[in-house]
């Protein structure tokens, strides 16, 4: 019986780590924004809406981050604790509209598709901003239905099983973006060709097609790269800087983050 927990618990952790890399559209907001972050060893990074901690460890191994990820949902940060907290990852039930850390704490912070879920987003962005050290960067995705929808209905059923607030469109990402002190230095739809905005809106009607999908990440990947809108998409990613004070030099890291 022993035994057999140890490998109920080893498959749980297995699939807490991976669960959203089965999801296909969370490979294509990743591959979206992580680039843009220039990840580098000793850096502080803050994700926003952490989920399960899987994101913040997989970082913290493979570019030797200290990561801190914060969420509103005790059971979802619990569960972070439980199979993703790891050498250079902390988790921490917070609010992105109230960040517990003084300003310049970190050098990133990102966030996938969460800030169509804050009540203000304004007031997210202006913290993110404030708690950025300048020249630090921040990297966000948001839902947006700027295609439209194939299926009538389908924007509402996905707002309401979601509990999406606010949708962004490209133009409306980066405006909020730039008025809360940052400089957009790249933004971009995501699912930006029907073919992909199809499959996810099944996604909204039948969860199992999200991670059915994943095996035409290559084929959605081309779709999108060839064919894609430019400026708009089921969902939209924005990078941005912070300006670095004139007396910034060679001050080197702002100190650690305190809660």
């Amino acid at each position: 019986m022993r035994t057999l927990r140890r490998w109920r618990s080893r498959l749980a952790g297995w699939f807490e780590r991976h669960r959203y890399d089965l999801v296909f559209y969370r490979r294509l907001e990743k591959a979206a924004i992580l680039p843009w972050l220039h990840l580098g060893p000793g850096e502080r990074v803050c994700e926003l809406g952490c989920f399960n901690g899987a994101n913040a460890r997989a970082i913290a191994h493979r570019h030797g981050c200290t990561v801190v990820g914060l969420d509103t949902d005790k059971r979802v940060v619990r569960l972070a604790h439980a199979y993703n907290e790891a050498p250079g990852t902390r988790f921490l039930v917070a609010s992105a509209e109230a960040l517990p850390f003084r300003a310049g704490a970190f050098d990133r912070i990102f966030g996938i598709s969460v800030l169509e879920h804050f009540t203000d987003g304004q007031v997210a962005l202006r913290e993110a901003a404030r708690c950025l050290k300048g020249g630090g960067v921040l990297a966000l995705t948001t839902d947006s239905f700027a295609l439209g929808e194939v299926w009538h209905g389908t924007q509402r059923l996905h707002r309401d099983k979601f509990l999406v607030r606010r949708y962004y469109s490209q133009a409306e990402l980066t405006r909020a973006v730039q008025a809360a002190g940052l400089r957009v230095i790249h933004a971009e739809p995501i699912l930006r060709h029907w073919a992909s905005g199809v499959l996810f809106e099944m996604t909204v009607r039948m969860p199992v097609v999200k991670s059915a999908a994943v095996v035409l990440l290559p084929l959605l990947r081309w779709i999108e790269r060839v064919y894609g809108s430019r400026d708009a998409g089921y969902m939209v990613s924005v990078c941005a800087a912070k300006p670095s004070p004139r007396n910034a030099g060679a001050t080197g890291h702002a100190g650690d983050e305190g809660a």
